[in-house]
C-alpha cells in the first residue's frame, strides 16, 4: 500500500508550466523596471533630486549613472576644478 505508482508524464508536464510561469513572471518584471511598461501606459516614473558630497571619481561614477536613468543630480566638491565636468555631465 505504500508503494504507489508514479505518474512520470504528468510530473513533466507541471514542470514545464511551471516553468512558462517563471519566463512570463521574469518578462514582466524585466519590462517594468527597465521603464518601457511604464512608459506605454503613461504613467509617470518616479524621478529623484539626488545630492553627492564629494565630486571624485566615485562621486562622478554615481553621478553618470544617475544622470542616465533621468535623476536630477546635484553635486558638491572642496574644489571648484571639477566644474567643467558637473557640467558635462548635467549636473547641477
Amino acid at each position: 500500500d505504500a508503494a504507489q505508482p508514479f505518474d512520470f508524464e504528468s510530473k513533466k508536464q507541471k514542470s514545464e508550466r511551471e516553468r512558462g510561469e517563471e519566463n512570463a513572471a521574469e518578462a514582466a518584471i524585466a519590462s517594468t523596471s527597465s521603464g518601457e511598461e511604464k512608459e506605454k501606459t503613461g504613467k509617470a516614473s518616479t524621478k529623484l533630486k539626488i545630492g553627492i558630497v564629494g565630486f571624485g571619481t566615485f562621486g562622478q561614477f554615481l553621478a553618470r549613472r544617475m544622470v542616465s536613468q533621468g535623476h536630477q543630480v546635484m553635486a558638491t566638491s572642496r574644489s571648484d576644478k571639477y566644474n567643467e565636468i558637473a557640467k558635462e555631465l548635467g549636473v547641477e
